[in-house]
């Protein structure tokens, strides 16, 4: 079973990302979040769609390679 609410600890879990980070992203609205009372939640499909709205094209892999003599 999925879940569809994740905490602050869970979404940095989740991403690889500081604490820090995440918090920071909130207060700029980077990072969609939900608040109820004092408790700070995030819903999974918001977060998995933010990942994908902000994937970075694969470069051509021909410009990294080194020129030949």
């Amino acid at each position: 079973m999925n879940k569809t609410w994740l905490t602050p600890d869970e979404v940095c879990a989740y991403l690889a990302m500081p604490k820090a980070t995440l918090y920071t992203w909130v207060s700029l609205g980077k990072i969609p979040a939900h608040k109820l009372g004092r408790l700070l939640r995030f819903k999974k499909d918001e977060i998995d769609e933010l990942m994908e709205t902000n994937r970075v094209p694969r470069a051509d892999i021909s410009e990294h390679l080194p020129l030949e003599d």
